[in-house]
């Protein structure tokens, strides 16, 4: 893996220490379950708490 692409929805409007928040987590899950790291397959995490929504790539 050489590049990680991740695209922002921020549906709640939440502040951008949130969003950095929820990408936090959304790598730490990744790190965690390596079967998240899929090479060119898109990923999704959604915080239903915030109402932020990534996608995100690994290639």
């Amino acid at each position: 893996m050489n590049e990680i692409i991740i695209s922002v929805h921020n549906w709640g409007r939440v502040s951008d220490q949130d969003v950095l928040r929820v990408v936090r987590d959304a790598i730490n899950c990744s790190i965690k379950y390596e079967s998240d790291r899929t090479i060119n397959h898109h990923h999704y995490w959604h915080d239903p708490d915030r109402h932020v929504e990534l996608q995100i790539t690994f290639k």
